[in-house]
């Protein structure tokens, strides 16, 4: 029996009324200015920690939560009555009851808050879970999917997301589902394109007719390219690393990864000169490794790089440009960036990462940094991640 995910916001319901007044009712809290509504439309959809993260002069993890808790508490109050019904949705959903498919909401909202806005459009009685965030754990589309999947016993093979956003999209491939983006929400062609939908619909019939396609037809070619660059791995190795006081576990970070704002001065040097320094760098937190860090391009001394011949590319972030030392009798590369990264990972546009391996010090704050073993990897340990971690042969899995 096949396993429908379905996203909330964009894709049932349209949330933008309640989700825009709640963002600037928590920006005011935290007495900063908030953009016109219209201009708070784009983080409709996405987990709010990106949302705030961007939208906060200090972005710092705690002014975050406290942002998420203000937008929360005031969500409790007017966001549900101002949710409305996607038209088709309730004839669709009632579609998928009379085919004896069930039907699991995934969102990044609350439980609480996603079952306010099903019971006020009457289509609770349709859906058989729900999953999504809570107050203490901000989970990505991923690690949600993931989860109705392991409660439900259902294989990914057999499972479909329909949702109207790239993280819907992503969160379905990581785990080796199908994913069906919808054009009525507020994500584009373009993003669930780029992003690698299997299909991408404009009516809730044409949904429909592709999940009855899906289920008499072969998937398209690109999906089981997507399934097998797109997994989660599940391997894991026997003992984890325990973490003490101010630590993080590489074991706690999510796939598909998550940006967040660097929180120390980042430095490198090479070559007795400092090649690149920021207070202002971006941490990619990816499970089984250690974080890596994207310095603005302003930061870098770009005079000392040239570009290499070869790229790369990454499943979630897009194909990267590698660079290496101007002038320099070695051709290894030093530094990747992503000139046009995937929907999720804008920011890291006119950002540059580097090799800890290949250059002689990277630091973070006044701590040096270890590079991670392998040559294809780029992250730098400092004490305040754990691992193990993923480099030595034997762990490509992880």
């Amino acid at each position: 029996m096949p396993l429908i995910l379905l996203d909330l916001d964009g894709t049932l319901a349209d949330p933008g009324e309640g989700i825009t007044h709640c963002i600037t009712h928590a920006l005011r809290e935290m007495a900063v200015a908030s953009p016109p509504a219209k201009a708070l439309q784009r983080f409709i959809g996405p987990p709010l920690e990106e949302a705030f993260s961007e939208l906060l002069p200090d972005p710092t993890p705690a002014h975050v939560a406290r942002a998420i808790a203000h937008y929360r508490a005031r969500f409790e109050e007017v966001g549900p009555a101002t949710a409305i019904a996607y038209p088709g949705v309730g004839t669709l959903l009632a579609a998928l009851e009379d085919r004896n498919w069930p039907a699991l909401v995934v969102t990044f909202k609350s439980p609480d808050h996603a079952l306010s806005i099903l019971d006020r459009l009457d289509f609770r009685r349709y859906v058989a879970g729900v999953y999504g965030a809570e107050p203490t754990r901000h989970p990505s589309k991923a690690e949600l999917v993931d989860q109705a999947l392991a409660a439900r016993g259902v294989a990914a093979a057999d499972t479909v997301m329909v949702g109207d956003r790239h993280h819907d999209v992503l969160g379905a491939h990581a785990n080796g589902a199908a994913a069906i983006g919808v054009g009525w929400g507020y994500g584009s062609h373009d993003e669930l394109t780029r992003a690698g939908a299997d299909w991408v619909c404009d009516t809730t019939d044409e949904v429909l007719d592709r999940l009855d396609a899906w289920l008499s037809g072969p998937l398209p070619t690109t999906r089981a390219n997507l399934i097998a660059m797109r997994r989660i791995n599940r391997a894991r190795p026997q003992r984890i690393e325990p973490t003490g006081p101010n630590q993080q576990s590489c074991w706690e970070f999510p796939r598909p990864p998550r940006l967040v704002p660097a929180e120390a001065v980042l430095r490198v040097v090479h070559e007795g000169a400092t090649l690149a320094e920021s207070a202002h760098a971006w941490q990619v937190q990816e499970t089984a490794g250690p974080p890596t860090y994207y310095f603005p391009v302003e930061a870098v001394d770009r005079h000392r790089l040239e570009p290499s011949d070869d790229d790369s590319l990454c499943e979630w972030k897009g194909r990267a440009q590698h660079w290496r030392m101007r002038g320099s009798s070695k051709s290894q590369v030093v530094a990747w960036s992503y000139p046009e990264p995937l929907p999720g990972y804008e920011r890291l546009r006119n950002h540059l990462a580097f090799f800890a391996s290949r250059l002689d010090a990277c630091y973070v704050g006044e701590e040096r940094a270890l590079p991670q073993l392998g040559n294809y990897y780029g992250g730098w340990i400092t004490r305040a991640v754990t691992g193990p971690f993923k480099g030595l042969p034997g762990t490509e899995d992880w």
